[in-house]
């Protein structure tokens, strides 16, 4: 991956990591929870500088929030789709929006990889795919579930040249879903690094 300018550390510390990856990459970033925000944001901002179209799937905040903090980060909005799995699940209404599709929950496991498959299908350019909490899924799928789920979307992505992002918070996660996610990662990168 090509230098991006940037002050922000996380975004600089996310740039070292990537630039030693094959062109086809998957990356789980390890986080602690007072920076997960921010690291998402961080990959974001740095992923689309580059033109990249980032495919969220977001268990965390709803559509309206994700916006609005990736607009006061300066990420421009034609560059992400956000699949919200929060919008719904809280009652909230479905926003008509072109970026963005909602599915009823973080348990929908099924619908978010049709939703995943039908970005990678349809969106052109360069596509990485971001979960933003693997720790979330977990909370609404059984380890094993969450696991399979997230194998059947890497070797998805993979086989259609779309890059990956996982976000998983360090201490807060299953370690026997964290190892063997791990293993279809191309590198871990923990805030310790």
């Amino acid at each position: 991956m090509s230098k991006v300018a940037t002050n922000n550390p996380i975004e600089v510390k996310l740039l070292a990591a990537l630039s030693s990856l094959p062109s086809d990459w998957v990356v789980m970033a390890e986080t602690q929870s007072n920076v997960a925000v921010d690291t998402t944001i961080a990959a974001i901002h740095m992923l689309t500088a580059k033109k990249n179209l980032c495919i969220i799937v977001s268990a965390n905040r709803p559509y309206a929030n994700l916006v609005a903090q990736y607009k006061n980060a300066g990420i421009d909005p034609k560059y992400i789709f956000i699949i919200d799995c929060v919008t719904r699940k809280n009652g909230g209404k479905a926003l008509k929006a072109s970026n963005a599709v909602f599915v009823d929950n973080s348990s929908a496991l099924t619908n978010i990889l049709i939703q995943i498959n039908e970005c990678t299908r349809t969106m052109k350019g360069k596509k990485v795919l971001l979960i933003d909490s693997v720790t979330t899924l977990l909370v609404y799928n059984k380890p094993d579930v969450l696991a399979r789920f997230v194998h059947s979307t890497l070797t998805h992505i993979r086989s259609k040249g779309v890059n990956g992002f996982l976000v998983c918070l360090s201490d807060e996660t299953d370690k026997e879903v964290k190892a063997e996610i791990s293993q279809l990662c191309d590198k871990v990168i923990t805030s310790a690094e």
